[in-house]
């Protein structure tokens, strides 16, 4: 809840948000998650949310991951792209133009599987389980940052690492628009990213439909 509440914070972080960092960098928590608090509420740092896993971690590790826009998003993407062997490059829909790009980021991998048999108590393991930890669903990134966005909406295309033949092409369903005060905000699928056998990852690509479309 303190990760979500970061991320909305504006220009103008509530008296709530700032506690909260506050707080967490006493306790060198911003140590322990490698990340810069003060950074993401105040200077307007790219933040990432994603779903809490078992262990007590981040789906995706990176809360403040490299994130690049505007012309410098598109010939980084072209540099990540002539780098894909030709017969696996995703192809974009040119109604879409690039307004952002991120590189790479991790997907950790998700523990066994609980046993989700009722206990002796009469209760269901997934009670205490209320993000669905154990099991493959709700693999999401929510990314925040400031800058160049589109209020009318956008959409992203995710680039895992390792592709998988389930897919047809690269897919992840994505949406996102404005928080306010100049902050985005886009939300993914990324269980594309997650490999069977260990952690994952990928790239994201944020896009928005082309100008003159309205």
């Amino acid at each position: 809840m303190t990760a979500a509440l970061i991320a909305r914070s504006a220009e103008n972080p509530s008296d709530l948000a700032v506690r909260f960092v506050k707080v967490l960098s006493e306790l060198k928590l911003d140590d322990v998650l490698d990340v810069d608090l003060e950074g993401i509420l105040h200077a307007g740092q790219p933040f990432t949310v994603s779903r809490p896993t078992a262990d007590g971690k981040f789906l995706v590790p990176e809360l403040s991951p490299s994130l690049i826009t505007g012309a410098d998003a598109r010939d980084a993407f072209e540099r990540w792209f002539n780098n894909v062997p030709p017969d696996e490059r995703p192809v974009i829909d040119p109604a879409f133009e690039i307004i952002g790009f991120v590189p790479d980021f991790t997907v950790l991998a998700s523990p066994p599987p609980k046993d989700r048999q009722v206990d002796e108590a009469g209760k269901s393991p997934d009670a205490d389980d209320p993000y669905g930890s154990g099991t493959d669903d709700g693999e999401f990134l929510n990314v925040t940052w400031r800058g160049i966005g589109d209020a009318h909406g956008m959409t992203a295309v995710i680039l895992p690492r390792i592709r998988q033949s389930v897919h047809d092409s690269w897919v992840g369903l994505a949406a996102g628009g404005s928080i306010g005060d100049g902050r985005w905000w886009l939300r993914a699928d990324v269980r594309g990213c997650l490999p069977k056998d260990g952690d994952g990852g990928g790239s994201l690509l944020m896009l928005r439909v082309r100008n003159g479309r309205r």
